[in-house]
Formats: C-alpha cells, structure tokens, sequence
C-alpha cells in the first residue's frame, strides 16, 4: 500500500492507519490523546435555594492518563451577570489526581442573600491540568443551573 503525505499531519494520519490495518512494519506507539486527558462530571445538574440558603454542586474528575496530575477547578463564568449574583465559598480548588483512574472531586457551595437577583443563572466551572508535560493546559468544563427564588 502506498501512501503520499503533503504534510506532516497527513504523514502521520498514514501512518496511523498502516499501523491499525497492519501493514506498517513501524512498532505500534501509543496515542498520547487518552494518556493526557481526564474526565469531568458534575452533579446535581440543577439546585433551588431562597435567601439564606445555599446549594452545593460536586465536581467529579477521573484521570485518564498515565501520571498523576493537577486539576485547576474553578468558576469560570456565571450568568446573567448581575449587580448581585450568588456567592461562591472558595470558587477555585487544585485538585491531584492519581495516575491511571486516579478520582479526585471538588464541591462547589453557592449561597443567595436578601440582595440576590430572583432569576436562573448558568454556573459555568473549568477544569484544567496545570501538570506540565503532555496533559498541560488540556481544558473541560462543566455547567449548573442555579435558580434563586
């Protein structure tokens, strides 16, 4: 089989099917994709609270990858902005993840005041590896609904 490559994404492209067809006579290297990478979940997608109330949302990460590694969890976003949104007791975490399906999780509390705008706002949180090596700067969020009545 032959294959011809303008670039060297395509020459590797090539390659990667020679090999996952078997007709590369190269050894098999693994993908570094799944290696540098980690999951995120979060849960409950929605909470309800009033004035004086607080809701807590939880953070799940499960590393993929072969080394240990640094999550940077934080808020990333909420809206609509308002001039009173909710409160946030510690918005950001670093969390360690072991290797290979290693789980870490962070717990997100948000609080309302009398002040509060009444409304449903969109709580966005980043997930991110601050590892140096392969996983570095590999980013996922994760979104709650948060509505004060």
């Amino acid at each position: 089989m032959k294959f011809t490559a303008k670039s060297s994404l395509a020459v590797s492209a090539a390659m990667l099917l020679m090999v996952l067809a078997g007709l590369g006579t190269s050894p098999a290297v693994p993908l570094q994709g799944g290696q540098c990478d980690f999951t995120v979940a979060g849960s409950p997608a929605s909470a309800t609270i009033t004035s004086g109330q607080s809701a807590g949302f939880r953070v799940d990460l499960q590393n993929l990858g072969l080394e240990g590694r640094m999550i940077n969890v934080l808020i990333s976003s909420v809206s609509p902005q308002t001039k009173y949104e909710p409160t946030f007791h510690q918005p950001a975490y670093d969390i360690w993840l072991p290797a290979k399906n290693g789980t870490g999780a962070a717990q997100i509390i948000a609080s309302a005041s009398g002040k509060t705008v009444k409304t449903t706002y969109t709580i966005t949180v980043k997930a991110q590896d601050v590892t140096s090596g392969c996983g570095y700067g590999v980013t996922h969020y994760v979104t709650f609904m948060l509505t004060v009545t």
